[in-house]
């Protein structure tokens, strides 16, 4: 079966705000790429059906600098409600323009409402200055101004190949953690210990 491989990226301009509130920001970017590949999955003009993906959260670039994005592997099609196998056309899986316009959507959206219920913590966005109403439109104006590019490429082999280097070891921790999704915009994580 074919696979693709997905990296969904958050931009830098969030890296002070993701160290002050990781596990809010870590929860809506899986909400948020968990929403959108099942939303692009369920739509007929694509595959019209339930997609499965592993979703592996990385922190960090190779000089060790933040840099928080999700890797997903995403089988080459999806289930539909009669029980049927929908391949993807070969070679292509979802237009990775809409894909990066949607997630963006759904992570700021996640992101404005747990900004409006003080889920996030008013604390500083670079040393000790206070995430004021002025920084946060301005960090707001930031964010819709990025270009947030969803990278995805069609794996030749099965899933072992598809994955990257890092990832491939970092199995045992896949197992260690436990995600509850409450919904399309919400999930929970729970660390259960190593093997």
């Amino acid at each position: 079966m074919p696979y693709f491989h997905l990296v969904f990226t958050l931009p830098h301009h969030l890296n002070g705000l993701i160290g002050q509130c990781p596990r809010a920001l870590y929860e809506m970017l899986f909400g948020a790429v968990s929403a959108t590949l099942t939303e692009f999955a369920a739509n007929p003009r694509w595959l019209g059906g339930t997609a499965a993906f592993t979703l592996a959260l990385h922190t960090w670039k190779q000089d060790l600098g933040r840099h928080v994005h999700v890797h997903a592997l995403v089988p080459g099609g999806a289930l539909k409600a009669d029980g049927n196998w929908v391949a993807a056309k070969r070679g292509f899986l979802f237009p990775v323009a809409a894909l990066s316009q949607v997630y963006r959507g759904k992570f700021l959206a996640a992101l404005k409402a747990a900004h409006q219920d003080g889920k996030l913590r008013a604390e500083a966005l670079q040393g000790d200055s206070r995430l004021t109403d002025a920084a946060w439109g301005t960090l707001l104006a930031r964010l819709y101004d990025h270009d947030w590019v969803v990278y995805a490429r069609h794996s030749l082999g099965g899933p072992e190949q598809s994955l990257p280097p890092r990832t491939r070891g970092c199995s045992s921790i896949w197992a260690a953690i436990r995600i509850e999704w409450r919904s399309p915009t919400s999930a929970s994580w729970a660390w259960t210990g190593t093997r």
